[in-house]
């Protein structure tokens, strides 16, 4: 996850511009494979966690490149970290420990 975020981070100010299209396709990329990686194995889990670090790691650019030289702004960046990492580590936990016929690991 922390090899996905360095990516996201540090690439997509070299491909991207900051639009809001960006903001909500890297949260909800990030929100399905937090709770994609409830529901897999092992490996794949690795794979879904890297993807996530992406999508983090994307926010975390948006957010700098939003507020920026603001500092009446700079917290405002604290609250989508909470949206995506928090209430897709709460999904997840809860499809890993809670679906029928599943066993915990």
């Amino acid at each position: 996850q922390l090899l996905g975020f360095v990516i996201g981070s540090w690439g997509s100010g070299r491909v991207f511009r900051p639009r809001r299209k960006l903001l909500v396709a890297a949260v909800l990329l990030g929100v399905i494979a937090n709770v994609a990686s409830g529901l897999v194995e092992f490996w794949p889990l690795v794979g879904f966690r890297f993807v996530n670090g992406i999508a983090l790691g994307t926010i975390a650019w948006l957010a700098w490149a939003e507020v920026f030289g603001d500092d009446s702004r700079t917290g405002d960046i604290v609250g989508i970290f909470l949206l995506d990492g928090g209430a897709g580590l709460f999904l997840s936990t809860r499809f890993t420990f809670e679906i029928p016929g599943r066993t915990s690991r």
